[in-house]
């Protein structure tokens, strides 16, 4: 004998038949992916996304081409994103931490944030095909399923642009530092204080002339003469003023 089939009463006590359940389809060898970059933690708190891509992935070809993929369409968004808060002068811009980002997905159409599924090469597979069973529960059933992906980038500001104050600030510092004026005239206007290499070439012309007056003044002492030693003439130098006392004339003053 056939076995009735069970029945289910609703919150009003009427009797109603269960619905079927779909058979599932086998596991396609394409697939559409819906990848959403949102700004947050994974599993956490992230409800701002900063755009989405869709694109077909071949699941023979495995985790690596999917999350090569992935790193670059996500890259897409943040480009867009940041040039669009550009464009507002708004914030926050989207920073990836690297071209690895890890993968999450979504593996029912009722999973929270905290139920997401971290994608590896192990579980990659398994992952996906547990996703596309679950969505011949969906109303829309298996013909509209997109295996929905999730990559979380963090908020990051970009740094301030200086305010026309601190510019100047900073200008005054720089003028204090290397002896510039900041009230507006130009440097030629101020006097320089001497530069020691020129000093330092004066005080060597100086010194060197001193001496060169010095020993003229020790030459200009001696005079060279004739003189008889011993039955031959020979040429000394002689002290002039000696040779002056010798002679009965007054000794010479210096020029």
């Amino acid at each position: 004998m056939e076995q009735a089939p069970a029945v289910d009463a609703d919150s009003r006590g009427v009797l109603c038949m269960p619905k079927p359940k779909r058979a599932s389809l086998p596991f396609p060898a394409v697939l559409r992916v819906l990848l959403c970059l949102k700004l947050g933690e994974p599993l956490g708190k992230a409800r701002s996304p900063a755009g989405i891509r869709e694109f077909d992935i071949t699941v023979s070809e495995g985790f690596d081409v999917l999350r090569q993929k992935v790193a670059v369409y996500a890259r897409e968004i943040a480009h867009e994103f940041n040039n669009a808060t550009t464009l507002n002068h708004k914030a926050p811009y989207v920073a990836l931490a690297t071209h690895d980002v890890p993968i999450f997905l979504k593996p029912g159409n009722n999973a929270t944030q905290t139920e997401y599924v971290l994608l590896t090469p192990t579980n990659c597979l398994v992952e996906m095909k547990e996703a596309w069973r679950n969505a011949a529960l969906r109303s829309t059933g298996q013909a509209a399923f997109k295996l929905e992906l999730f990559v979380y980038a963090k908020k990051a500001r970009p740094e301030p642009q200086p305010r026309p104050e601190r510019v100047k600030t900073k200008r005054r510092r720089a003028h204090s530092v290397d002896g510039t004026p900041d009230d507006g005239r130009s440097a030629s206007e101020f006097k320089r204080p001497p530069d020691n290499s020129i000093g330092g070439a004066v005080s060597a012309v100086t010194t060197s002339m001193a001496s060169s007056s010095s020993q003229q003044e020790r030459a200009d002492e001696y005079r060279v003469v004739r003189v008889k030693l011993n039955g031959a003439v020979v040429e000394m130098a002689m002290n002039v003023n000696d040779l002056r006392a010798a002679l009965g004339l007054p000794r010479s003053s210096p020029s």
